[in-house]
């Protein structure tokens, strides 16, 4: 591949060391990616002493970075069937889980299909996990495309990628 893009991702990775988990060469079900990022949060609000705990909630969020020659709407398709297959690994199983933000960020410098593009702005799934009780999960899908500088993700899920957006 490009050695551009695989500086971009490489940079992006050591960036998101701050405050992400970062483990590199990995897979999402067959899928190979570059690598994948995990934030986990945890807030707890208590009552006169740590005994007595109010409430307890977790906030995730995982990133799962694949660099393509170009994209088309089947390289779409395929990484959010991997992510919606996989993500159940993801999400604890416990009841202080709250939100897990999901997002599969395409990288490439070809050409991405118009077709693509407009899947990638429109893709926002949220779906609760026993009927909200246990929480919920946002999936998006990006494309960083080197050459145009420019990232293509729904709004909502463009804090997800942000650094991305300043390394271009």
């Amino acid at each position: 591949m490009n050695n551009q893009v695989q500086g971009l991702i490489t940079e992006a990775a050591n960036r998101m060391t701050n405050q992400y988990n970062v483990y590199r060469d990995t897979k999402l079900g067959n899928e190979p990616l570059s690598f994948t990022a995990e934030y986990h949060r945890k807030d707890e609000k208590y009552f006169l002493t740590k005994k007595v705990r109010v409430y307890e909630v977790q906030n995730q969020h995982f990133l799962f970075v694949k660099e393509l020659e170009h994209i088309t709407a089947k390289d779409i398709k395929r990484m959010t069937e991997s992510m919606l297959t996989h993500m159940k690994s993801f999400i604890p199983n416990q009841g202080e889980h709250m939100s897990t933000m999901f997002a599969g960020v395409l990288v490439t410098e070809g050409e991405v299909a118009n077709e693509a593009k407009k899947m990638a702005r429109r893709f926002r799934k949220i779906k609760f996990l026993n009927y909200g009780k246990d929480g919920w999960a946002d999936l998006y899908i990006a494309i960083v495309q080197v050459k145009e500088k420019e990232i293509y993700i729904h709004k909502k899920g463009r804090e997800l990628v942000y650094v991305f957006d300043t390394l271009l």
